[in-house]
């Protein structure tokens, strides 16, 4: 029979000022995150099972931002457990590989073996409506390669540069 090697975990927690940081509050507002295009850095997903209006089961995938106004806010993902099939025959889980393999696909990986494949590491996102008025994330790009929002041309098609 074998044993189980037991890693002792790191009991490493810095606090630099305690009395500064225990007088704190502790507790952040919660602000709903707007569209737009998000640096994000990609969380372990959460192992509490929620279910969905339907009955489905889920688990939700946080990517964190990075910087600006909602820095430390999540973006989140509801992903669909594998292998529940709707009334209809449809297997639930495929939006939610879709959304993972955009991650995945951003980050280069080519094959997902777990959740440990794409977590601590970074995105960009675009996250905005869909079809339905929903933001949810719309595309992924390896971090700093976003879409220019600046139009490739002048409004009356000419442009600056010299034609040859």
């Amino acid at each position: 029979m074998m044993q189980e090697i037991v890693q002792e975990h790191s009991t490493s927690f810095v606090i630099d000022n305690v009395e500064e940081v225990a007088t704190e509050s502790g507790i952040r507002e919660k602000k709903k995150v707007p569209a737009g295009t998000y640096d994000v850095q990609v969380q372990l997903i959460r192992p509490n099972v929620y279910p969905d209006k339907k009955g489905f089961k889920q688990q939700m995938l946080p990517l964190e931002i990075l910087d600006g106004e909602y820095e430390g806010d999540w973006i989140t993902l509801y992903l669909w457990l594998n292998n529940q099939d709707s009334v209809d025959g449809k297997k639930r889980d495929g939006v939610s590989r879709s959304k993972v393999a955009k991650i995945a696909k951003a980050l280069g990986i080519t094959q997902m073996k777990d959740f440990h494949d794409i977590a601590g590491k970074f995105v960009t996102v675009e996250y905005g409506p869909n079809a339905r008025g929903y933001n949810e994330i719309l595309d992924v790009v390896p971090m700093g390669q976003a879409k220019s929002a600046e139009p490739t041309s002048e409004p009356n098609g000419k442009s600056d540069d010299i034609p040859f």
